[in-house]
């Protein structure tokens, strides 16, 4: 779910660009780059704009250049 959702904002093509991302970094890694036990949790997380770069370390350079 893009943060426009979560934040009650207007949907645009940049959530569908932040679903392409999220779905391309789960299918790299089997894990989603964000975690929360609410929304509100997860709009910390998303706000914070830090995720596990260790779930990445052992991928090519270009599919990480592309997450």
């Amino acid at each position: 779910m893009p943060p426009e959702s979560l934040k009650d904002h207007r949907y645009s093509s940049k959530s569908d660009s932040f679903g392409l991302g999220v779905l391309l970094y789960f299918m790299a890694t089997k894990r989603y780059p964000w975690k929360g036990k609410n929304k509100k949790d997860l709009i910390a997380s998303y706000s914070s704009k830090k995720y596990s770069k260790s779930s990445i370390s052992h991928l090519p350079p270009r599919v990480k250049h592309l997450l």
